[in-house]
């Protein structure tokens, strides 16, 4: 048999046990209500994000078509800038290679006058007689130009 005070030490225990338990379940009690009014307050948060996010969406998709617009504009002008200049240079590359033909012919034609004057000496068609007329001349001129 167990005596009156295991008895009593046991009741006192279980007492103890039931007194913490009851705590326990308060306290859960309060975290409960806690819980609930958070989730109430995040549920209206996440109305008020939703709300915004779908009028953001709403504004963006029109900002969205608007730059899409612009940046079309933007493309087509540049596209029409590289088509200008790619002509341009079609014809730049026209005039380089005029001028590069026009170049060539005068190389030759420079070539040519130098081959003749380097080919042609003057004193072999010029006579001693013929050099010292031309000589009494000018200097028939230069004295001409002082006296006056």
């Amino acid at each position: 048999m167990i005596s009156p005070q295991a008895l009593m030490a046991e009741i006192h225990a279980l007492d103890s046990k039931i007194h913490v338990l009851a705590q326990r379940m308060m306290i859960i009690e309060k975290n409960e209500q806690v819980i609930s009014k958070t989730i109430i307050s995040h549920n209206h948060l996440l109305k008020t994000l939703e709300q915004n996010v779908g009028q953001f969406h709403a504004g963006a998709e029109s900002s969205e078509k608007e730059e899409e617009a612009g940046l079309v504009k933007s493309v087509e002008s540049l596209s029409n800038d590289v088509k200008s200049m790619k002509d341009a240079l079609g014809e730049l590359a026209k005039e380089v290679g005029y001028l590069g033909r026009n170049v060539d012919s005068l190389k030759a034609q420079v070539n040519e006058a130098k081959y003749v004057l380097e080919s042609v000496n003057p004193l072999e068609y010029v006579k001693i007689n013929d050099v010292g007329d031309l000589v009494e001349d000018k200097i028939k001129q230069v004295l001409k130009k002082q006296k006056d």
